[in-house]
């Protein structure tokens, strides 16, 4: 299992699921759903925020949040 955490910078990866129900509303919120192809652009050092693309859209996400993101790698 990975999540989102732990992608590299511009490595793609496919959106599986989310332990959060607060997370997955935000993610449903911006068009991410299961299935939806993400690609890490940026990650700022010292468990920072993670920046994704999904489809032409740009997440920033906190770090303890993409722990919960499950990915497809």
């Amino acid at each position: 299992m990975t999540t989102l955490n732990q992608m590299h910078i511009n490595h793609s990866c496919v959106f599986k699921t989310v332990s959060d129900e607060r997370i997955r509303d935000y993610l449903m919120a911006h068009g991410v759903l299961p299935g939806s192809p993400l690609c890490v652009i940026a990650k700022i050092p010292f468990n920072g925020a993670i920046t994704c693309d999904c489809r032409h859209t740009r997440l920033a996400i906190r770090a303890e949040d993409a722990a919960c993101i499950v990915v497809d790698a």
